[in-house]
């Protein structure tokens, strides 16, 4: 939905898109060329048949990145003062902040 949104706002829509979140995971469900997935947290997502889901899993332990990526995240987080360093809730949204 936020993503939907999202795009929305991108492309000039004048008022905020509004989902009813029920609806749209059953127009999803009713595509052949998506596969509608449960996920944890009680949400869900829809994905695209037949392409590869290498998605970062937030919930799993192990970390992809490598060490030098982390050494400059904690650079850049130190050189932010205190009202930079205030992020939005959700990880959507912090990721959006971040990219």
């Amino acid at each position: 939905r936020k993503r939907l949104a999202e795009q929305a706002t991108v492309a000039g829509a004048l008022e905020p898109l509004e989902l009813d979140g029920n609806l749209l995971r059953m127009v999803c469900e009713a595509q052949a060329w998506l596969t509608v997935q449960d996920v944890e947290g009680g949400d869900w997502t829809a994905l695209l048949v037949g392409q590869p889901e290498d998605f970062v899993d937030v919930y799993s332990p192990e970390d992809p990145y490598p060490p030098r990526m982390w050494r400059e995240a904690a650079r850049y987080f130190a050189s932010l003062d205190g009202e930079e360093m205030v992020l939005p809730g959700g990880r959507y949204m912090c990721a959006q902040v971040l990219a």
